[in-house]
């Protein structure tokens, strides 16, 4: 099975309901049928609640960590969207066309990849491979999160790296808030 699934903190800002609203139905317009889930971190508008039942979108309360409210068992490729993607065909097309390997992602914007050019004071990808030697880790190249593509399985293994994922975070940011 290939489902799509959102996570949404709107933060009692109307602003990110509507993109997930507008998103939504450019998803639904080009193809009905795909199961869609939405992970929403506080207390979803009654027009959000509406618009998710129209559109056949199952809704989890979140607190943290949203792929593991996902049915890993069931789905062979899942697409991660932030809330603001907006789509001009049918998202059948991206799980054909992206099923190889396990992930798919785009580059971050300034990072070496990027078409913008490398911005080392923004992301700096030489600190990141020393902390990812240094802990034993293999590093990946940065990619950005808005619309991501796991596949054979991934998510359901990624779940159950949630803490070493939280422990590393915190770790960064401890970092980054006694660096400049």
């Amino acid at each position: 099975m290939r489902l799509v699934y959102y996570s949404l903190a709107s933060f009692g800002k109307q602003k990110y309901e509507r993109q997930w609203v507008q998103s939504i139905r450019s998803l639904r317009a080009h193809n009905k049928s795909v199961p869609v889930h939405l992970v929403h971190y506080n207390a979803p508008s009654d027009s959000m609640l509406r618009e998710a039942e129209r559109q056949q979108v199952t809704i989890h309360h979140g607190k943290i960590l949203s792929l593991r409210f996902l049915p890993a068992k069931s789905a062979s490729q899942v697409l991660y969207l932030d809330c603001d993607t907006y789509f001009f065909g049918d998202v059948a097309n991206l799980f054909s066309k992206y099923q190889k390997h396990h992930f798919y992602a785009r580059e971050e914007p300034r990072s070496r990849r990027s078409p913008y050019g490398y911005d080392p004071s923004y992301l700096n990808e030489e600190i990141l491979a020393e902390i990812c030697k240094k802990e034993g880790l293999h590093f990946i190249p940065p990619y950005n999160s808005g619309v991501l593509m796991f596949n054979h399985g991934l998510h359901a293994h990624l779940v159950g790296a949630g803490k070493a994922f939280l422990w590393y975070a915190l770790r960064l940011l401890l970092g980054i808030s006694e660096n400049e």
